[in-house]
């Protein structure tokens, strides 16, 4: 699907408070969990990476919303702030 206009990159400010990550979000899990599936050689049925992913999803999400609301940060920002502090 192709957006009814395109977006540059001063679209920050618009997509700020939007959640527009998440799919890419999901779609990096899901490669992580064929990456894990690969290394120890058993493979995961459809059901087990749905749930992994929705429970992975859910908890990351709710993480992010409370520090932007703790911090009075945008959702874009408070994943950056997130994601940092898990790499240290």
């Amino acid at each position: 699907m192709r957006p009814e206009r395109e977006i540059g990159s001063d679209a920050g400010e618009e997509l700020a408070g939007a959640e527009a990550d998440m799919p890419a979000a999901g779609g990096v899990t899901v490669s992580y969990f064929e990456w894990v599936q690969n290394r120890i050689g058993l493979p995961w049925e459809a059901e087990k990476v749905k749930e992994e992913l929705e429970t992975r999803m859910v908890r990351e999400t709710e993480s992010i919303r409370d520090l932007a609301h703790e911090k009075d940060l945008s959702l874009r920002t408070a994943a950056y702030v997130h994601a940092l502090r898990r790499i240290g």
